[in-house]
C-alpha cells in the first residue's frame, strides 16, 4: 500500500554531505534548473485537503506523528540549484501519546524545521528524473512531559513534472507501507557530481537514546516561485 503526503519533517524533513552537495557538485551532470542572476525566493506548504495532505513523521517508537499543515519559506541561491528552507509544522499530534508534539521553543503544537535544500539527480536512466534533497539542522521536540525526539539525517522527495515550466512545483516525500505493517522509505537513492549513487537516512532518537533508528516521512508539498521556472535537463 503506497501512501501520499507532505513535506518533508517537510517538511520539512533530510540529509548528505555537504561536501558532495558543494557549488561544483553539478559540474558532471546537466544542470537542474537555469541559472539565476539573482537570489531567488519561494513559499511553501502542503498538497491537498484533508487527512491524506497531513505531513506525517513515522517511528517505531512514537507510530505517527501528524500535522495539520506546514507553511514553509526559502532562497535559491545565485546560479545553483540549493538553498536555505524554513517549514513550520502546525497542529503536531502522537498517536501513542495523544498529546500535541511540540518543538524546543515553539508554541504549543508547533516544530519548526530549519536546513538547506538542493536539486539532485535521483535516476540517471533511461532519464534524468530530478528529486529534493533535504539536510535538516537537529530538530528536538516533545509529545509529553517525558518524551524527548532528536530528528536527523537527510530525505529524498521527489520532483514531480520537473521540466515544465510553472510558478509552483510539487514533490513527494514516499513512505511505502510493506506486509506485516513496516515503512520503507521509497526514494532514498540520488547521484552525486560524478554519478555515484548516495543512500539519503531520516534518522530518529527517543529520550538521547544511544543509537538512531530509521524513522520515515509522508508527505505532499508544493513550492512557489515569484517567476517561473524548470529543470533545464
Amino acid at each position: 500500500m503506497r501512501r501520499f503526503k507532505l513535506l518533508g519533517l517537510i517538511l520539512v524533513a533530510v540529509f548528505a554531505s555537504a561536501a558532495a552537495l558543494s557549488s561544483s557538485a553539478f559540474a558532471a551532470l546537466p544542470q537542474n534548473l537555469p541559472e539565476s542572476a539573482k537570489e531567488r525566493t519561494w513559499t511553501g506548504e502542503n498538497d491537498g485537503t484533508g487527512a491524506d495532505a497531513e505531513p506525517q513523521l513515522l517511528s517505531k517508537e512514537l507510530g505517527s506523528v501528524k500535522c495539520k499543515k506546514a507553511p514553509a519559506t526559502g532562497t535559491e541561491e545565485v546560479g545553483k540549484p540549493l538553498g536555505l528552507f524554513h517549514i513550520s509544522f502546525e497542529g503536531c499530534t502522537s498517536e501513542v501519546t495523544k498529546k500535541a508534539c511540540t518543538g524546543l521553543g515553539d508554541s504549543e503544537g508547533t516544530i519548526l524545521v530549519l536546513g538547506t535544500w538542493h536539486l539532485v539527480f535521483d535516476q540517471l536512466k533511461p532519464e534524468l528524473l530530478t528529486a529534493v534533497l533535504f539536510l535538516i539542522e537537529h530538530v528536538h521536540f516533545s509529545c509529553s512531559a517525558i518524551v524527548l525526539i532528536l530528528v536527523l539525517g537527510t530525505l529524498v522527495c521527489l520532483h514531480l513534472k520537473p521540466t515544465e515550466k510553472a510558478f509552483t512545483h510539487l514533490f513527494h516525500c514516499i513512505t511505502e507501507i510493506m506486509a506485516g505493517g513496516e515503512e520503507l522509505q521509497e526514494d532514498k537513492k540520488y547521484f552525486d557530481n560524478a554519478g555515484n549513487p548516495v543512500t539519503s537516512e531520516l534518522l530518529c532518537a527517543v529520550n538521547e537514546a544511544v543509537k538512531e533508528t530509521p524513522c520515515f516521512e509522508l508527505a505532499l508539498g508544493s513550492v512557489t516561485y515569484k517567476e517561473e521556472i524548470f529543470a533545464d535537463i
